[in-house]
């Protein structure tokens, strides 16, 4: 017998079980990453005046509407939640208060995108920072890709020396399934492969084209934030025209 078949038979096969589960939840658990993610869709700007306002208008208004609403009847010594509850549904008038905003930028209506941009004072630094963070998610899918391929064929290796009762085959298995979560490993923080999680994270909040031709918001806190925003950015246009002055 080979000293590779005279270790392998003192692993049971209860303990490479736990091993390879260990490892491949290590593979899971490293950090999953995926494709650098692109730059967002470039969002056309009006052509206004430098220093020209933001401002955003908001209109509410209430009516009575139906509105579905929901009863439940208890036996006595039943809590809300038993199945000896009887639940009912009916239809209601009630006021429901609905809120609209629209926002201009130099007195031209702009949709919602174009506010979103117009209002947010780190948007160009966001999008250097977010192809910075691709560039090295990019460089990360050398190891990903390595370590993926070593912990699918040390999986397989490992199920099929599992079901023949072959701890030497099981063991390449193991070999394979730690070489696979070593290389993923090394890829997420070595490589820069948190970095990609990092750029999905910052492509989803600056993606402001998916709002394009959206020239209605709807919603009190939304309404609420666009003001907030809209104010913001005014502030910052005064104090840059007074330091200019």
């Amino acid at each position: 017998m080979s000293q590779l078949s005279q270790s392998s038979s003192h692993i049971s096969h209860s303990a490479a079980s736990r091993s390879g589960l260990s490892i491949a939840g290590l593979l899971l658990m490293a950090g999953c990453y995926g494709a650098a993610p692109p730059r967002p869709q470039a969002v056309t700007l009006p052509d206004v005046a430098p220093g020209s306002p933001l401002e955003v208008y908001s209109n509410s208004s209430t009516t009575f509407e139906n509105v579905q609403k929901e009863s439940e009847t208890c036996p006595q010594g039943h809590a809300s939640g038993s199945p000896a509850c009887v639940k009912t549904t009916y239809t209601a008038k009630e006021p429901v208060t609905r809120t609209v905003s629209t926002a201009t930028h130099g007195g031209t209506p702009i949709d919602y995108a174009q506010f979103l941009v117009i209002s947010d004072p780190t948007y160009q630094q966001s999008l250097t920072t977010l192809a910075d963070h691709s560039e090295a998610c990019q460089e990360a899918n050398v190891p990903r890709y390595i370590g993926m391929g070593l912990a699918i064929g040390g999986l397989i290796a490992y199920s099929v020396g599992a079901s023949n009762g072959n701890d030497v085959v099981g063991n390449i298995g193991l070999l394979g399934l730690a070489g696979g979560a070593g290389a993923y490993t090394a890829g997420y923080f070595a490589f820069g492969g948190n970095r990609c999680v990092a750029a999905s994270k910052l492509y989803r909040r600056i993606d402001y084209a998916r709002e394009s031709g959206k020239t209605e918001v709807h919603g009190s806190v939304t309404a609420l934030e666009m003001k907030t925003l809209a104010d913001k950015f005014n502030q910052r246009r005064n104090q840059a025209a007074a330091t200019a002055n």
